[in-house]
């Protein structure tokens, strides 16, 4: 069975949302976790959540790598985590839009889908024509943070979406919720969350072709391959060229792009 951990991420003024995740087979989350946990117990941090870490507050504060006389760093650290994301998952999907456009481009619309169910159904949606491609007719399994007001804000999207998209009702055998704290592979979907929001929010598509570390999270650990990778990024340019579409599918019309 193909499962799937997905987290979703906002700027701060709630005008830019993105959701990314990570699909792969039991086998290879088996071996992530297992490696993850190593490198959690060789850094002596209990889990890794990246928004905190990449600038040393909360629980990693009084970890000094940012002191130059360390040993190690945390670039070096989050290059270790990369590797293990890098070798264990199969494919990666990261979708980002600018939620005040998207917005603004529907508010005549009496039913108007959010810029989150937008982007829930352009993950699924991603997520099955990809395995469609690699002739994998498994099921997907959907694991989400349990957090209070994500949970069921991410139960409701998927509900709409099902709705809206009968062939993922199909495809898509379970939806769950996990603790972020204790599942590596949802810190692994809090890792792409992170760079996806950073680098989209704030330098568009390309972005990731050019950032040092992040660009590594679409790399295969066997040297010469990328991972197979689903990236999207609706910046307002983009979005008006699809208001017609938008306005479509937000009246109950297909999708097409």
């Amino acid at each position: 069975m193909i499962i799937g951990y997905f987290d979703e991420t906002a700027n701060a003024h709630q005008d830019f949302v993105a959701m990314s995740g990570y699909l792969a087979d039991d086998s290879n989350w088996s071996a992530l976790a297992s490696d993850w946990g190593v490198l959690l117990d060789q850094y002596q941090i209990p889990f890794l959540h990246v928004a905190d870490f990449v600038q040393a507050k909360g629980i990693y504060q009084q970890l000094g790598w940012q002191e130059p006389e360390k040993n190690k760093t945390i670039p070096d650290v989050l290059d270790a985590f990369i590797g293990v994301i890098c070798q264990h998952t199969i494919f990666g999907i990261g979708i980002g839009i600018d939620a005040s456009k998207f917005r603004e481009i529907l508010a005549a619309v009496k039913k108007k889908p959010k810029p989150e169910v937008f982007c829930f159904e352009r993950i699924l949606g991603g997520a099955v024509a990809i395995l469609d491609k690699l002739q994998w007719p498994e099921p997907i399994c959907l694991i989400f943070d349990d957090s209070e007001h994500y949970a069921m804000k991410a139960y409701a999207n998927y509900c709409e979406v099902r709705r809206r998209r009968p062939e993922v009702k199909q495809r898509v055998a379970m939806i769950g919720f996990g603790n972020d704290e204790l599942v590596p592979p949802l810190q692994a979907a809090d890792l792409l969350a992170y760079a996806t929001q950073n680098l989209q929010d704030r330098g568009g598509q390309d972005a990731w072709l050019n950032h040092p570390q992040f660009s590594k999270l679409l790399s295969s650990s066997r040297p010469g391959y990328g991972k197979t990778y689903l990236s999207e990024f609706w910046d307002a340019s983009f979005l008006e060229e699809q208001r017609d579409n938008l306005v479509a599918i937000a009246n109950g019309k297909p999708f097409i792009v």
